[in-house]
């Protein structure tokens, strides 16, 4: 019995010892191979909507509002979503949930589980409306732009209704089905209005990251 335990508490020690090395072969590895490991960069990730994210992103805005303070912030585009989502969150129209962002080049794309009840009718959609569900993921694709002081917009250039690519000439028709409201001067068509700083002069977005700079005048 003595023996069994023996060889039992050696295998244990085998195993440890195997993942440990199998943890740590990019150290050793590349010593016995004489191959250097390959370092595969993630893909990026999309970032959830969060009460962190809104408070991160207000603490950024009262940054670049003091008159001390930087001339530009860089923001997720997860925590950017958090903050601007509150003003859209007070539509009665808008149901959403599992909303999430992320940012690839000079685009960020955000998507949700939308309700699409308003969506499904067929003078707006056409022969789309028969694929869509009662609640589908909606996926945005684009680009900020300051219309004015105090006015954004959040350009639409892709949209996705599940696997379902829309086509470009529909997607005012479904931006107006999201965002209900009278049309707003200055904002085109195929993008979504929203408040911003009066202070806010430009947003852009480059390698994936939101940056705001606060206006000159």
């Amino acid at each position: 019995m003595t023996g069994c335990f023996v060889r039992l508490g050696c295998l244990a020690v085998v195993v440890v010892l195997l993942i440990f090395g199998w943890l740590t072969k990019d150290r050793w590895l590349p010593r016995i191979t004489g191959r250097q490991a390959v370092v595969v960069a993630p893909a990026p990730g999309w970032e959830s909507v969060t009460d962190a994210g809104v408070e991160r992103t207000r603490a950024a805005f009262e940054k670049l509002h003091s008159p001390r303070g930087p001339v530009f912030v860089t923001l997720t585009p997860g925590d950017v979503a958090s903050y601007f989502y509150r003003l859209y969150a007070r539509e009665p129209s808008l149901r959403a949930d599992s909303i999430s962002a992320r940012g690839v080049g000079n685009r960020v794309s955000v998507r949700a589980n939308l309700q699409l009840s308003a969506l499904k009718e067929a003078s707006s959609l056409g022969p789309i409306a028969a694929l869509l569900g009662d609640r589908q993921r909606v996926e945005l694709t684009g680009t900020f732009h300051v219309v004015k002081r105090g006015l954004a917009e959040f350009q639409v250039l892709d949209m996705k209704v599940g696997d379902v690519t829309v086509p470009a000439a529909l997607i005012p028709r479904m931006i107006r089905q999201i965002y209900p409201g009278p049309p707003v001067p200055g904002v085109a068509p195929d993008a979504l209005p929203f408040a911003i700083p009066l202070d806010m002069g430009d947003i852009r977005v480059s390698n994936g990251k939101i940056i705001v700079y606060k206006t000159t005048t």
